[in-house]
């Protein structure tokens, strides 16, 4: 309807001019995930992946991934997701280190 869509935009307007877009660290924060969701989580980037991968990509899932509670399949959960990263020596981070950014990196690849 007219109206849902008149909220949403005012709701654009609020967040770009008086929420995002003012702080620099939020505004690249956006344009991270904005990226992540047109190009990484694309089905061209997921194609290339099963394509070219495949011999790489299904071991580590299946050794990392569960289907606890899903009637759906497998999936990555976070303590699998960070032990994935663990195991590659990605992104390292210490409990109580001190590292934010480190913290941070795992949390949003």
């Amino acid at each position: 309807s007219s109206k849902a869509f008149a909220v949403s935009k005012a709701l654009e307007k609020i967040l770009n001019r008086h929420i995002m877009y003012p702080y620099p660290a939020m505004k690249y924060n956006f344009n991270a995930v904005q990226w992540r969701v047109e190009i990484l989580h694309s089905e061209a980037v997921e194609g290339v992946l099963r394509r070219h991968c495949k011999e790489t990509l299904d071991p580590l899932f299946a050794a990392f991934s569960s289907s606890e509670g899903s009637a759906s399949g497998r999936y990555i959960d976070p303590e699998g997701w960070f032990a994935l990263l663990d195991a590659l020596e990605a992104f390292p981070y210490r409990e109580g280190a001190g590292d934010p950014i480190a913290l941070w990196d795992r949390v949003w690849l």
